[in-house]
C-alpha cells in the first residue's frame, strides 16, 4: 500500500506492487543450508547402507560355515566302510581335502551298509562337495564319477597352511597332513577348522569355527 508524507506525496514502500521477495543474501544462505541439509542426510544413509552390507555379509559368512561344517560333520561321523572292513571308511585327507564313504539311510536293523561317496575338497578358494552313488544289491559295491560340485563356502581362507581337515590316531597323536589307503585306517578323530572370509567395509576379516569329529564305525562296517 501507498503512505502520504507531510506534504502529501506518496511514498513507495516494500512490496509496493504487492509481492515480497528474498534478498541475494537471503537466497545464498538458504541454498548453503540446504546443501548442509543434504550431505548431512546422504551421510546418514550412506552409513546405514554401509552398516546393514557389512552385518549381512557377516551373518551370512556365519551362516554358511555353521551350515557346511553341521553338513560335514554329520556326514563324517556316519563314515563306514563299503566292502566290511576292506575299504577303509576315510579314503584319502589332505589340508584340504577328504574323501570318505558314509551311510546317511542307514536303519539300525540294517547289517550291510550301502554309503555314499563323499568328496569335500577346496577348489579356487572355495569349500564343494561332491558326491558319488553305490551301484550293485550288495557289497563289493561299484562307485561311477562324482556328481557336480555343490559350492558351500564361497569365500573360504583355509590352505595347506592352515588347514581345514587334520586326522588324529587312537593314541591322541597328530597323524600325517596327507593320507590316502592303508594309513587312514588308523583314524580315529578328524579336527575341522574352518575360516571363512568375509568384509567389513573394504576390510577383509575371517571366520573361524571348529569342530571334532569322530567316525562311528572307524575301520570296518561292524564296528
Amino acid at each position: 500500500m501507498r503512505s502520504r508524507d507531510n506534504d502529501g506525496s506518496a511514498v513507495r514502500g516494500p512490496g509496493a506492487n504487492g509481492e515480497a521477495g528474498f534478498t541475494l543474501m537471503e537466497l545464498l544462505i538458504g541454498v548453503i543450508l540446504g546443501t548442509i541439509f543434504m550431505f548431512a542426510i546422504y551421510g546418514f544413509y550412506d552409513s546405514s547402507l554401509s552398516s546393514f552390507t557389512t552385518h549381512r555379509s557377516e551373518v551370512l559368512a556365519q551362516s554358511q560355515a555353521r551350515d557346511a561344517m553341521d553338513e560335514l560333520g554329520s556326514q563324517l561321523r556316519e563314515a563306514v566302510s563299503p566292502d566290511n572292513g576292506i575299504t577303509p571308511p576315510i579314503v584319502s585327507l589332505t589340508p584340504t581335502q577328504i574323501e570318505f564313504y558314509a551311510d546317511m539311510n542307514r536303519s539300525p536293523t540294517e547289517e550291510v551298509p550301502k554309503p555314499t561317496e563323499y568328496l569335500y575338497q577346496i577348489v579356487n578358494g572355495a569349500l564343494i562337495r561332491e558326491f558319488s552313488q553305490p551301484v550293485g544289491a550288495s557289497p563289493p559295491y561299484s562307485y561311477g564319477a562324482f556328481s557336480s560340485p555343490d559350492t558351500l563356502v564361497p569365500s573360504i581362507a583355509n590352505s595347506s597352511v592352515l588347514p581345514l581337515f587334520a586326522a588324529v590316531n587312537g593314541n591322541g597323536l597328530a597323524m600325517p597332513a596327507t593320507m590316502s589307503t592303508p594309513t587312514t585306517t588308523g583314524i580315529e578323530l578328524v579336527h575341522l577348522t574352518m575360516l571363512v572370509n568375509y568384509k567389513i567395509g573394504n576390510s577383509a576379516q575371517t571366520y573361524a569355527l571348529n569342530s571334532d569329529v569322530v567316525p562311528i564305525n572307524p575301520t570296518s562296517a561292524n564296528n
